[in-house]
């Protein structure tokens, strides 16, 4: 038998790894699966080099998983596949661990293989030569290995076709991990695509529309087979298709583009729409539009518009208001430093410039410069401890307070009437106080005063109120002597009219002779007798006990005048005329008794 030379069997194994070569290519074209592309290439390799097997192995992570070895037991493969990778893991995860060829001519005694060399050596695997799989970038996929039931070293051949088994390995390698990616990819987009709260439109550069995702039909309300067979020029408004031109144009030029514009619905209403265009397939010419129905928001900009337009003129009023009162006004944060000042305050408290100055400074700055212009004051300074420490009450308790806040200010004492509230936040945390104060050093000085007048006033009156004590102890004494001389004319007149008018009328009679005279007599008794009935009872003794006041009242009574008329002739009020009467009922002995007065002295003469 005549063997082959040399060259002849170089040119049959050229021929082979061509011919060999362009089958994986083809597999890879095709889109064969990845491990019956793996096993062809471990094959190719086994059909080269006889009593040689090889493996592929994949990287995932820090593991290492089968990929392809037809020649190698499933033992061993089982046992390999899930292996960590290190730098003394066996010749596959060192190579692919380092990122470099490792070459292990004896597994038996070699320490990289120490701790795995009990599942290799059972089934023949004495050598084991790595190439690490790398994709094109140079990052490490996997790892070709190539083993002979013999100790050996690779010769040139063999060298170079673990080299080129690696790489193509990678090219396979490279292109399923790309696919996995793209079909991920894909999958992510498609669930992102009908899951997402955005309406999407896809249509090529022309405007017709390939497809939309559920929320546009939701917003829009047309049906989906109906929308895919429209342009996006039909869903504008005649008004609004100028600037979709314009935008389609702008997406082209710039590859994406956003705007605002308007779409028709189903019904017939028009909604502002925010949309974002960008293209995002090249080749295809493909443009995503991603819209999100704005009306409520175009609404609501509009209203804050108005409201922050109608805030400004609030804020600017508000400004003016506090720039404009007497009383000192500001707001601080939670480090005691003003955030709010008015011009107030500025002018009289703090000897700021404008309202802007004292903003982020605490009062303890101003204390400093107000030392400053007052050298030789030592005790300006506590000024602004007080302020500051009356701020710390306030935030501790969390409800306003009131203090009396006083000190040398701007070169003169000055007292305050303070009140501090926190400053809360719309959810009610608190963010800082706010103050207000009132120079009230005049009042003071006032209060001071009349203290003083007060005192003096009040020694005065002590001093007057004894001596009007003593004229009323004279009045009093001169009063009753009054009372008692009054008792005494009375009696006077009745004991005259006794003793001296009526003896004298009796005498008068008895020398009378003429019946004339005797009646005229009858007339002058009888009136002498009227004109004394207030004085008298029968002329008894009881008459006696009442006073003169009381006599005129018991004549008035009498003479039928009721207690108003008698108050008016008296001058005494009608609550007076009434006790004397009742004392006169009492003296009488008609207290309790159902017996009209008028009609008992009626019967007294």
């Amino acid at each position: 038998m005549i063997k082959p030379d040399r060259a002849t069997q170089s040119e049959q194994q050229t021929q082979f790894l061509v011919r060999k070569n362009a089958e994986i290519l083809e597999m890879i074209a095709t889109g064969q699966p990845t491990y019956s592309i793996y096993d062809e290439i471990a094959l190719m390799y086994e059909t080269r080099h006889p009593g040689m097997r090889c493996s592929l192995l994949e990287l995932k992570g820090d593991t290492l998983k089968h990929g392809g070895a037809p020649s190698l037991p499933k033992e061993y493969c089982d046992a390999v596949n899930g292996l960590k990778i290190g730098p003394s893991v066996g010749s596959c995860g060192t190579s692919t661990y380092t990122g470099k060829r490792v070459l292990v001519e004896n597994i038996e005694t070699d320490s990289r293989w120490s701790e795995i060399k009990q599942v290799a050596l059972p089934h023949g695997m004495r050598c084991c030569w790595s190439e690490p799989i790398k994709d094109s970038n140079g990052k490490v996929m996997g790892a070709f290995g190539m083993y002979y039931n013999h100790p050996a070293l690779p010769n040139e051949d063999e060298s170079n076709d673990l080299y080129s088994a690696a790489r193509l390995a990678g090219i396979v390698m490279e292109r399923d991990q790309r696919e996995k990616a793209l079909r991920q990819s894909e999958k992510k987009f498609r669930s992102l695509f009908e899951n997402s709260n955005d309406g999407i439109i896809l249509h090529d550069l022309a405007g017709n529309i390939l497809e939309t995702n559920t929320n546009a039909i939701k917003i829009l309300g047309y049906d989906k087979d109906e929308l895919n067979q429209w342009s996006v020029k039909r869903i504008h408004p005649e008004s609004e298709k100028k600037i979709s031109r314009q935008a389609l144009e702008q997406t082209k030029n710039k590859g994406k583009f956003k705007f605002e514009t308007k779409f028709i619905k189903k019904d017939g209403s028009i909604i502002d729409v925010a949309i974002s265009s960008s293209i995002i397939d090249y080749s295809k010419s493909v443009v995503q539009g991603i819209f999100r129905d704005i009306t409520k928001q175009k609404k609501y900009e509009n209203e804050l518009k108005k409201n922050q337009e109608r805030y400004k003129s609030l804020s600017k009023m508000l400004r003016m208001m506090c720039d404009n009162v007497p009383d000192m006004i500001w707001a601080k944060d939670l480090d005691k430093r003003f955030i709010f000042v008015n011009k107030t305050i500025c002018q009289n408290l703090l000897n700021a410039i404008d309202s802007k100055e004292p903003i982020g400074k605490t009062d303890l700055f101003f204390a400093e410069r107000e030392r400053a212009d007052h050298p030789n004051d030592p005790t300006w300074h506590t000024f602004g401890e007080l302020c500051q420490d009356s701020d710390s009450v306030t935030m501790e308790k969390g409800v306003t307070q009131q203090f009396d806040e006083f000190g040398n200010i701007k070169g003169k004492f000055l007292f305050l009437d303070v009140y501090k509230s926190p400053f809360l936040d719309e959810t009610g945390k608190m963010i800082g106080t706010v103050g207000s104060a009132r120079d009230v050093t005049r009042t003071k000085e006032i209060e001071k005063e009349l203290n003083t007048l007060n005192e003096e006033l009040e020694e005065i009156i002590k001093k007057r109120t004894s001596s009007l004590e003593d004229v009323n102890t004279a009045l009093r004494v001169l009063l009753k002597g009054r009372e008692e001389d009054k008792k005494q004319i009375s009696e006077n007149i009745y004991a005259n009219f006794s003793s001296l008018i009526l003896p004298l009328l009796k005498q008068l009679r008895n020398s009378l002779t003429i019946k004339t005279q005797e009646e005229i007599l009858d007339i002058l008794e009888s009136a002498i007798k009227e004109m004394a009935s207030p004085f008298s009872k029968k002329l008894a003794d009881p008459i006696m006990a009442l006073t003169p006041t009381e006599i005129l009242v018991a004549g008035l009574v009498k003479d039928g005048k009721t207690n108003k008329e008698i108050s008016q002739i008296l001058n005494k009020s009608i609550r007076a005329v009434s006790s004397h009467r009742d004392k006169i009922r009492h003296k009488f002995g008609l207290k309790n008794k159902k017996i009209n007065l008028r009609t008992y002295l009626l019967s007294l003469n």
